[in-house]
């Protein structure tokens, strides 16, 4: 699921079907442009900060994770839940 779903269409599923927020969208976007993360990297991360952080997609939160899953250089979702299992 990681691996074949756009960060968007993942966050709508999480969302129970709901459209992401512009705010959510311009989180995607600098996960993806920005920090140049893999969208099933993206993925893990929206997974893990709503299991972490009571189903809320806090930026400040996913962007301190994001960064240091690019300073680890994350590049694919089986390496983004080992670090987050850590």
């Amino acid at each position: 699921m990681f691996e074949n779903t756009s960060p968007y269409d993942f966050l709508k599923i999480k969302y129970k079907g709901a459209n992401p927020t512009s705010r959510d969208l311009r989180l995607l976007e600098m996960l993806i442009v920005d920090l140049e993360l893999k969208p099933a990297v993206v993925n893990v991360l929206i997974d893990y900060v709503l299991k972490k952080n009571n189903n809320k997609l806090n930026q400040s939160f996913v962007e301190t994770i994001a960064s240091q899953w690019k300073r680890c250089k994350i590049e694919t979702a089986t390496e983004a839940m080992e670090l987050a299992k850590k």
